[in-house]
């Protein structure tokens, strides 16, 4: 599933990031009333992002513990598709961003990584992830979550 992990007893240790909320946009009361899609979208984008930092500042924290002390995510694209009905709407969002991380352990501190791409599926049941390995051209659906993600939310 997604990482958890421990709160870290060093005062200079990054904290875990609390994952959010799931968008409103998609509940069903938000569904009947919505009059646009721009607003499903605006939002799921934005959870999407903020899932994605708190799922990479987690997993970082999992990984070195109470060493980190660097972790910044910047969006840098995104690009989203509408699947589904309008009375049971899902989206696919792909994201790319850059990720800046350090730790009392790295020789060059902090150190960059440059056009991560991940793709999510999300609907008003569940969140899938899918991370793009390798050098990405043109922001893509692909991996596509719903065949080749994890499970990294469910909620209703």
């Amino acid at each position: 599933m997604r990482p958890e992990p421990p709160v870290p007893t060093d005062d200079d240790a990054l904290a875990p990031k609390p994952y959010p909320a799931p968008p409103s946009a998609l509940s069903p009361a938000a569904v009947r009333d919505r009059s646009t899609d721009s607003s499903l979208r605006d939002e799921t984008v934005a959870y999407v992002t903020e899932f994605e930092r708190a799922y990479r500042q987690n997993e970082f924290l999992a990984r070195y513990g109470v060493t980190t002390r660097t972790f910044e995510l910047r969006r840098t694209g995104y690009r989203t598709r509408t699947l589904g009905s309008s009375s049971n709407p899902a989206l696919m969002v792909a994201i790319r961003y850059d990720l800046r991380l350090g730790s009392q352990q790295s020789a060059t501190d902090p150190r960059d990584q440059w056009d991560v791409h991940t793709v999510y599926y999300v609907d008003e049941h569940v969140v899938l992830r899918a991370r793009y390995h390798g050098v990405a051209g043109d922001l893509s659906f692909e991996p596509d979550p719903r065949t080749h993600g994890e499970l990294v939310a469910c909620f209703g």
